[in-house]
């Protein structure tokens, strides 16, 4: 199936593109293959992850249906086994699967948030990825690089986080969350494939030059789109 893809790497991930892994890392994943592995839904009102057995990529999936909306989004909130300590992904990836669709009759109207949250020793750490998930049925992957770069502290307007601020957060991680709604309106959004892995994810370079160019573009119809500013994330 073809799908989009999100990047957000250090110098460190593009060196490991370039020449490959130098050992076997670690990886922590839900592939929602037999169940909903334990993830909830945080932010918005009422809601609850429904598990589907087909129709992932590939496989089963989670998914929120939410009937109202708004401009505060819900998160997808990861359950124990990404949680704790956490110290040996500082560096690596983590990597997802996102989709969304427009309840019947609903306008595209998407807005800015933070992408992903982590909250662990005292800090809560933002990353925004620039690119929302399609809406025309095909998954979007992204992949986060686990370092300082692209983070800020409490929101994306904070200061830019430190590898040291990330060290912190990792040591005692208390909360991952990835931004599951992107509409100011009745919306449904899909999660498949979260990986955690203590290496970066290796693109090909034909692959990061058509993100480069297709961020660009998104960014461009975003705003053409109407996106409102960044929201504040639930606590």
């Amino acid at each position: 199936m073809l799908r989009r893809f999100a990047w957000a790497l250090s110098p460190a991930a593009l060196l490991f593109a370039l020449t490959g892994p130098a050992e076997a890392g670690y990886t922590i994943k839900s592939t929602f293959n037999t169940d909903a592995e334990g993830w909830t839904v945080v932010g918005g009102s009422g809601l609850s992850v429904g598990y589907n057995a087909t129709g992932g990529n590939p496989g089963g999936y989670i998914s929120v249906t939410d009937t109202i909306g708004g401009t505060q989004p819900w998160y997808w909130s990861a359950p124990d086994k990404f949680l704790g300590s956490m110290n040996n992904f500082a560096g690596g990836t983590l990597s997802f699967d996102l989709r969304q669709h427009l309840q019947p009759g609903e306008s595209v109207n998407q807005y800015d948030a933070s992408d992903v949250v982590l909250k662990g020793g005292g800090l809560t750490l933002v990353h925004e990825v620039h690119l929302n998930p399609a809406m025309d049925g095909t998954w979007t992957h992204y992949g986060v690089d686990l370092s300082e770069v692209g983070w800020h502290i409490g929101t994306e307007a904070g200061i830019a986080a430190t590898a040291a601020d990330m060290t912190q957060v990792l040591s005692s991680l208390t909360r991952l969350g990835i931004r599951g709604e992107y509409q100011n309106g009745p919306n449904i959004g899909d999660l498949d494939n979260v990986v955690m892995h203590n290496t970066p994810e290796p693109p090909s370079l034909a692959l990061m030059g058509l993100g480069a160019a297709g961020l660009a573009g998104y960014g461009w119809w975003r705003r053409r789109a109407g996106a409102v500013p960044h929201r504040l994330v639930p606590a």
